[in-house]
């Protein structure tokens, strides 16, 4: 029941957007999925609840305990990298890759030489208004040079082939100064242009002034209380795995129990979210909505990267907080078990390197953990294409996708199962579970015992 070809079908539009937190791309590419839903709702003569909920991207609006980011509109960027004897080397344009330009930049324009920094050493000998190259430790390496006051900044990975994502969500208050524009490089360039002296023409229009719709989605079908499947939609262009992989399956998910009808037969209903990667769900949560759905999920299921290749990644099952453990999550645990092939051997898993992971933070459950809610999240990792742009769809691997939908539906026909036994109430109870405790506390295997 798994539709490769709807599947794909819908990857790749949502690949097509910058979905970048705070654009006007993630919108668009909200606006799609909507539409998706709403075609599909009036075919079934409109037995879906949709509910599309508007906060804002403003550097201002608080959603539980995280401010929002400021906006950021991409309009162009160019670099351009020359030799001392102003020999071009390198153009590239926004319309090359959009993440040529790094995200939150401000705009700006520089003219200077280029100062190589791969190390904090290498900071000793930069002089104000040069363009700093950096290509280590990229997550904080905008804030880290600002203090050294450079005409602009650009970021290398050179252990990636593609540009690097770093998003710079900057204040309103960090935007009052004059900021130096901040641009990438393909890692693949690092081999060209290493131990070469450059000059650096950084052209680049943003625009961070205003607010912009930070778009939620909730679908519901059938009664209260609710099993709810979450992703977050964002992440800059293409981002296959991170995350279209989790979108696109939690709506294969909606298609599968719609076909089946699950939702008739079971004393519970079913929630289907999406939204921008922690502040949106903390944005959801924070609303009427949200305080309906916190009294009323039994379990929630984090769907994040469900599309590396297990040939070079594993298959992760990260456990709710010991706290809000459930029978139903118990035997969701299980049956991830059974259906992965899942054998506990000396800390090795195989057929298909899954694994269960004890609670980790990283993704959206944290939110839905934090309110008490039993969260567990689907993850597969690492992935060799994290956060960068050949995170696309020729790495995306289909058969993982299918065997995380092959779980999950397993998950719901126990719990029918269970239902028509007349002993679901034993899933529904919350308790401690004594055998989980005793694999960690007692002898737990390498697995079981370490996080992602």
């Amino acid at each position: 029941m798994f539709n490769r070809y709807r599947v794909l079908e819908v990857l790749w539009s949502l690949t097509s957007y910058h979905r970048v937190q705070g654009s006007p791309e993630l919108v668009r590419a909200v606006n799609y999925l909507q539409g998706v839903l709403e075609k599909l709702n009036r075919d079934l003569g409109n037995l879906l609840e949709i509910r599309r909920l508007k906060f804002k991207y403003d550097g201002l609006s608080e959603y539980l305990t995280l401010r929002s980011p400021t906006p950021w509109r991409l309009r162009k960027g160019e670099l351009i990298l020359k030799s001392l004897s102003n020999e071009e080397i390198v153009r590239l344009t926004t319309d090359d890759h959009p993440l040529l330009a790094v995200t939150g930049s401000p705009p700006g324009e520089a003219k200077a030489p280029v100062r190589w920094i791969a190390s904090e050493e290498d900071w000793m000998e930069f002089k104000e208004g040069e363009v700093a190259l950096i290509t280590y430790d990229l997550k904080d390496a905008y804030r880290r040079a600002l203090e050294y006051k450079p005409s602009g900044v650009i970021l290398l990975n050179p252990n990636s082939r593609g540009y690097p994502y770093v998003g710079l969500f900057l204040t309103r208050k960090e935007l009052r100064d004059n900021l130096p524009p901040a641009m990438s490089l393909p890692g693949q360039l690092y081999e060209v242009l290493k131990g070469t002296d450059l000059r650096a023409e950084l052209n680049l229009e943003t625009d961070l002034n205003g607010e912009e719709e930070l778009p939620v989605l909730v679908v519901r079908v059938g009664r209260e209380p609710w099993i709810a499947f979450g992703a977050h939609i964002c992440h800059p262009k293409p981002g296959a795995n991170d995350n279209a992989s989790g979108s696109v399956l939690t709506l294969e998910l909606l298609h599968y129990v719609l076909e089946t009808k699950i939702y008739e037969r079971l004393p519970f209903g079913f929630a289907f979210l999406w939204f921008p990667e922690h502040y949106g769900s903390m944005a959801l949560m924070s609303s009427e909505l949200g305080e309906e759905l916190a009294e009323g999920v039994l379990l929630y299921l984090n769907l994040d990267m469900v599309g590396t290749d297990l040939s070079e990644g594993n298959l992760f099952l990260v456990e709710p907080p010991l706290g809000t453990i459930s029978g139903l999550y118990n035997l969701l645990r299980e049956v991830f078990m059974r259906v992965t092939g899942y054998r506990e051997l000396f800390g090795n898993s195989t057929p298909v390197r899954s694994k269960l992971s004890l609670y980790a933070r990283g993704s959206d459950h944290d939110v839905f953990s934090s309110l008490g809610i039993p969260s567990a999240s689907f993850i597969s990792w690492p992935d060799k294409y994290y956060h960068s742009s050949y995170d696309d769809l020729s790495s995306l691997s289909l058969d993982t996708l299918e065997l995380v939908y092959n779980v999950i539906v397993s998950f719901l026909r126990e719990l029918t199962n269970s239902h028509e036994r007349g002993d679901l109430k034993n899933q529904l109870s919350f308790r401690e579970e004594i055998e989980v405790l005793r694999l960690r506390v007692i002898g737990g295997s390498e697995d079981i015992l370490s996080p992602i």
